[in-house]
């Protein structure tokens, strides 16, 4: 229910666009109400978010903290509390930028909503040479991190991913934290990627090769379809699904002509990442987006299958990936 004067929708324009890019950034929910968590010197910035949701018609107030450099701005707003924590997530793991935003076709929007996330969550560091032209931003949503490189694409900006988790040393033992993720681009446009109409180029710094040795299963089904490592493909092609596995095909062939020529093709690869980041980019986790490729993939497969077994297979499959890696 809405409180007298506030409007009847929230608009989404610039101004608003940059509101939720500063709150994917420094906001959260609490008790119907809308709370951004700022440094005590970040005065403009809690005045942008106070008229801002003030135009709207929302109360806002502000707490400064007497024991840390901080303060708080919260907006009085509960049916907007929980719209913002749905598009937006709850938690700082769980943070990621709406549908609303990623898809749409006003680069005005796009850029006001990166305007409002980067002046929330990021900073501006020195290059190389000296020169403050680096955008750096430390996110532990690695869904967020991979739609600010896709939403920066669309402006010609590459924004760099890096894994930077690290194990914390309690009494003596390495601990394993929460994941972090450092994401960083440069402005001036001297970086080596390009970006295309699909994909972004980046080079490739390393090769590694893995390899497996162990048994490996082979089942052929009537429309040649097979099932390798417990991963059904098709012609041969085989998905790995952890990072310490590899396939080596042996065919045999029946060949029942006096003049025959015959040809064998196998290919492997692991999850496209391609795919992954599509899926999670519309807000489905890792894991999920993992088990819905794989199941495609699987799908000629478990359709041979009688209906029992089909059900145990889908089950032990649930259960395999629970743990994969793509």
């Amino acid at each position: 229910m809405l409180s007298k004067g506030h409007s009847v929708a929230f608009p989404l324009n610039r101004e608003t666009a940059k509101l939720l890019g500063i709150y994917v950034a420094e906001g959260y929910t609490s008790q119907d109400k809308l709370k951004f968590a700022l440094g005590s010197e970040e005065t403009e910035l809690a005045s942008f978010i106070a008229e801002s949701f003030g135009k709207l018609g929302y109360s806002v107030k502000y707490y400064k903290s007497k024991s840390e450099n901080g303060m708080e701005v919260v907006v009085f707003a509960g049916v907007l509390s929980r719209a913002f924590a749905s598009w937006c997530g709850k938690g700082a793991p769980n943070k990621r930028i709406p549908d609303f935003i990623m898809l749409h076709v006003d680069q005005g929007i796009i850029n006001s909503f990166l305007e409002g996330y980067i002046r929330g969550d990021g900073t501006r560091t020195l290059n190389s040479v000296g020169k403050r032209n680096v955008i750096h931003i430390v996110t532990t949503s690695k869904l967020l991190a991979m739609q600010t490189q896709l939403l920066g694409a669309r402006d010609g900006l590459f924004f760099r991913i890096t894994n930077a988790s690290k194990p914390d040393i309690i009494q003596g033992r390495k601990v394993r934290v929460q994941d972090k993720f450092d994401v960083r681009c440069a402005t001036d446009g001297k970086v080596q990627a390009r970006i295309g109409e699909r994909f972004l180029y980046v080079p490739i710094r390393k090769v590694e090769h893995l390899r497996y040795k162990g048994p490996v299963l082979n089942l052929e089904t009537s429309d040649h379809t097979y099932l390798l490592s417990n991963v059904v493909s098709h012609n041969c092609d085989a998905l790995l699904v952890d990072p310490i596995s590899t396939t080596a095909t042996y065919p045999y062939m029946e060949i029942q002509e006096d003049d025959a020529t015959v040809t064998h093709e196998a290919s492997v690869g692991k999850v496209g990442e391609e795919q992954l980041f599509y899926l999670m980019s519309r807000g489905i986790s890792e894991g999920d987006a993992l088990s819905m490729v794989v199941n495609g993939f699987m799908e000629p497969f478990a359709k041979e299958l009688p209906m029992t077994y089909a059900v145990e297979f889908n089950r032990l499959m649930s259960l395999e990936m629970t743990n994969a890696v793509g």
